[in-house]
């Protein structure tokens, strides 16, 4: 069940205004040539497809920060899409479940931004994420600014001339004559 719902919060996340939207049954889908024929039969479709999408992912036991800000970022899609503020202002039982959700989702977002353990945890995420950028960069220019590391690293093309052969020979007599 969880997995329609992720479903239809990545389905909103790719919306913009002029966006059409089919709500069946508990899936929401974008009108493509493929959708034509499920055509919003009725509003209760609207109300059970929203609420069972945003109520189940806030009642997942693993919601988190990513989900989160999913689900905020979705319904603001949902608010700018034209087709649903027609259909937000004829349909005052969507309204309703919308400020429902809209106020559950800011209660778990205050909550979640507040705790303690997740501001720590999120800003150590951050760091780490920051630090591995910035060594990724930092590797980058030691790698443009060092060509000859990567010529060498290439040893299939490298020919060992006569001299460099002579000298490795010498190498190997000096090591038996020693030992």
């Amino acid at each position: 069940m969880n997995h329609h719902a992720i479903k239809n919060i990545k389905t909103l996340l790719s919306i913009n205004e002029d966006t059409e939207l089919i709500f069946n049954e508990r899936k929401i889908l974008i009108n493509n040539e493929q959708n034509t024929e499920l055509v919003n039969e009725n509003n209760i479709n609207i109300h059970y497809s929203i609420y069972f999408t945003y109520n189940q992912i806030m009642n997942s036991s693993n919601i988190n920060r990513n989900s989160i800000d999913g689900m905020n970022i979705s319904i603001d899609n949902l608010y700018n899409n034209i087709q649903f503020q027609k259909i937000i202002q004829d349909d005052h039982v969507l309204e309703e479940i919308m400020d429902d959700i809209c106020i559950k989702l800011d209660n778990i977002t205050v909550k979640y931004y507040n705790n303690i353990c997740n501001r720590i945890n999120q800003n150590f995420y951050d760091n780490i994420k920051y630090f591995n950028n910035k060594w990724t960069e930092l590797l980058e220019i030691v790698s443009k600014n060092m060509p000859h590391i990567i010529r060498n690293t290439n040893t299939e093309n490298v020919e060992i001339s006569d001299e460099e052969e002579d000298e490795d020979k010498g190498g190997d007599e000096y090591v038996k004559k020693y030992n």
